[in-house]
């Protein structure tokens, strides 16, 4: 699927492009623990953190009542002398208001938080809702809701951050989106309706850093983390099978992975991984032969935030392997922080 996102507003990287047009060599996925590289033309990718490291219905209109056929037969008319009858009164026409009509006011709030610290964003029962609340480690909340469009399909971005996700049966979604700046912005747009934004500054950026791969839903990528030197496997592996938790991240002993989006959207998602600043890890990619994926070129997006400076990203692209590799891993290698 090509992707029609726009190129994300961060720090552009020079001469970072990676374009990895010769197929790689895949491994099984039994030797990821010895090989770490891939041994056929695929350009090493670390991200590195530590340094810099989702009515009234309207009733139908009486039917005109049926009109008999034929002719009437009237009564002869008698002649008799017409009495004098007094003159009719005259008819005056009492004047009727119209009934009043309740019109719910539709308008949306200023996006301002209140006494709770959460932006709300309101409006008529059909139109999209957003509340935008911080959580920890620099996390913003987002709870959507479009009351008449259960299942639609969304897309949120944020930042170069652009993910689709989709509503339950009951037209709602929470979403815990990353802030990679002091004033996120995020624009949340359901399927049928315009685009929401809301903002939010985040309770703690400066303690966090972040690597995250966004890509289409079918790409086949992974994103890995490896804290104070681990091997694979090993306790301070991150990755989709081990994720971390955030209370790791809270209390300094390591990092979490996040997955946002979903593939049955048929859109793009994120893999983020958020550490504090100050822990030593390295980051690598590895690109999973799928049905989806195999024989062909595959694009996606690597960005690294880091306090105090703006998110930097750098496009990468891989050509696949072949079909017959399906079921194995391609390993990429490292991207210079």
């Amino acid at each position: 699927m090509p992707d029609t996102h726009a190129t994300p507003e961060t720090t552009p990287a020079t001469d970072d492009f990676f374009d990895l047009v010769d197929p790689p060599a895949a491994v099984p996925a039994a030797e990821r623990r010895t090989r770490r590289l891939a041994a056929v033309g695929v350009t090493a990718l670390v991200l590195a953190l530590g340094a810099g490291v989702g009515a009234g219905l309207m009733a139908p209109w009486p039917s005109a009542a049926p009109v008999a056929e034929g002719v009437a037969v009237l009564p002869p008319v008698v002649e008799r002398a017409a009495a004098a009858l007094p003159p009719a009164p005259a008819v005056r026409e009492a004047a009727v208001a119209p009934a009043p009509r309740a019109v719910a006011p539709v308008s949306l709030s200023a996006p301002v938080p209140d006494a709770a610290g959460i932006v709300r964003m309101t409006a008529a029962i059909c139109d999209v809702a957003v509340e935008a609340a911080p959580i920890a480690a620099a996390t913003v909340e987002l709870s959507i809701r479009a009351a008449c469009d259960p299942g639609a399909r969304l897309e949120v971005s944020h930042d170069g951050i652009a993910i689709t996700a989709a509503l339950d049966a009951g037209g709602r979604a929470v979403l815990e989106m990353p802030a990679l700046s002091e004033a996120p912005r995020y624009a949340v747009a359901v399927d049928g309706h315009d685009p929401v934004e809301v903002r939010h500054a985040p309770l703690d950026l400066p303690g966090y850093a972040r690597a995250m791969l966004v890509m289409d839903a079918a790409a086949g990528l992974e994103l890995h983390a490896f804290e104070r030197g681990a091997a694979w496997g090993e306790r301070g592996h991150v990755g989709p099978l081990s994720p971390g938790i955030r209370p790791h991240a809270l209390s300094g002993r390591g990092g979490f992975l996040q997955e946002l989006g979903t593939a049955a959207t048929g859109g793009r998602m994120a893999m983020i991984y958020t550490a504090p600043a100050d822990l030593p890890v390295e980051l690598s990619v590895d690109a999973v032969v799928t049905e989806a994926n195999c024989g062909r070129d595959i694009e996606a997006t690597a960005i690294r935030a880091v306090p105090g400076a703006a998110p930097r990203a750098t496009p990468i692209r891989v050509a696949m392997p072949g079909c017959d590799a399906v079921g194995e891993v391609v390993m990429l290698g490292a991207l210079p922080g």
